[in-house]
């Protein structure tokens, strides 16, 4: 009579459980095998970039020195133009300007949001093995672009809503830097520092939402309430990805500028250093999402397992 284990097959899913150092080789890695894709990808935003740019000062060539102030998403944008109000601006140009950067911002937005969408499901198609490409990247993030805007655009709001204290403490910190007032210096900087680790918090919990949009077929609801439930249970090897991963990010930025600066000198270097961060290094932090997610699902899974 054959003696039965009464242990579990292991799951399949379990191979994408690995540590926060795992991680950032896994990024590089999935990087590597599609690099084009994602370089194809992030051209886009570049040349929307230029174009923006080049409208706005077209239209409004007097007004250069304030297209800073208009965000590359609704909420920020919003921000922005209540900060303008404060600037010398001729009442004549300030609704043209918000109008026409308005437009062209949404339309930044939204193909940002596609690029983001696709680059994810190419990295989450490439890491389980199956077939990627731009075009079916591209495809799966128009057919999930209803959810994903209105995911983005509801937890963007919470980050902007945490950001304004925090940009206000900060310019309150400064100015009482500046006239050497200690007490305003100690209030500012107290608040300053509840509202950082409130937003890290923040941030942690809902890090991976556009992977688990892109790979879960749930409704807005039920994508944000998946993505606090993966973070929460896991929430410090969570925030410990997550840092570990931008210091990686910074390191790889600052080499790739240093490398520039060897050969191009500083001046050409400072002049295409964002464009060259939006095609070689913003891909990196769409690519990880995807391996945290899939890091986070099967963490759970085996937590559920333990339990059943």
């Amino acid at each position: 009579m054959a003696i039965e284990d009464d242990q579990k097959p292991i799951s399949t899913e379990d191979q994408y459980a690995i540590g926060v150092s795992t991680q950032i080789s896994t990024v590089l890695s999935l990087y590597g095998k599609r690099i084009s894709a994602y370089v194809g990808l992030m051209i886009i935003p570049v040349i929307y970039s230029f174009v923006f740019s080049s409208i706005m000062y077209f239209i409004f060539p007097t007004m250069l020195l304030y297209i800073g102030y208009l965000g590359s998403e609704p909420v920020s944008f919003i921000w922005g133009t209540f900060l303008l109000l404060d600037e010398p601006i001729p009442p004549g140009v300030y609704g043209p300007f918000v109008g026409v950067g308005g437009v062209l911002m949404l339309i930044g937005f939204v193909l940002n949001i596609l690029i983001l969408g696709a680059a994810i499901n190419i990295a989450l198609r490439t890491y389980t093995g199956q077939d990627s490409a731009m075009g079916s990247g591209v495809s799966s993030a128009l057919e999930r672009f209803p959810t994903l805007l209105s995911v983005i655009l509801i937890i963007g709001s919470i980050y902007a809503v945490i950001m304004i204290p925090i940009q206000q403490s900060l310019l309150a910190m400064l100015d009482a830097m500046l006239i050497m007032d200690l007490d305003a210096m100690t209030q500012a900087s107290g608040m300053l520092l509840v509202m950082a680790i409130v937003y890290i918090l923040v941030v942690t919990i809902f890090y991976p939402n556009a992977a688990v949009v892109m790979e879960e077929d749930k409704s807005v609801g039920g994508s944000i309430s998946r993505t606090v439930s993966l973070t929460k249970s896991n929430f410090m090897h969570t925030l410990g990805g997550i840092v570990l991963f931008h210091i990686i990010l910074m390191v790889i930025t600052l080499a790739i500028e240093f490398g520039l600066i060897m050969f191009l000198g500083s001046d050409l270097t400072l002049l295409i250093t964002p464009f060259t961060a939006t095609l070689l290094i913003t891909p990196l932090t769409y690519i990880y999402q995807a391996v945290l997610y899939k890091d986070l699902a099967a963490r759970t899974v085996q937590t559920e397992q333990e339990y059943w």
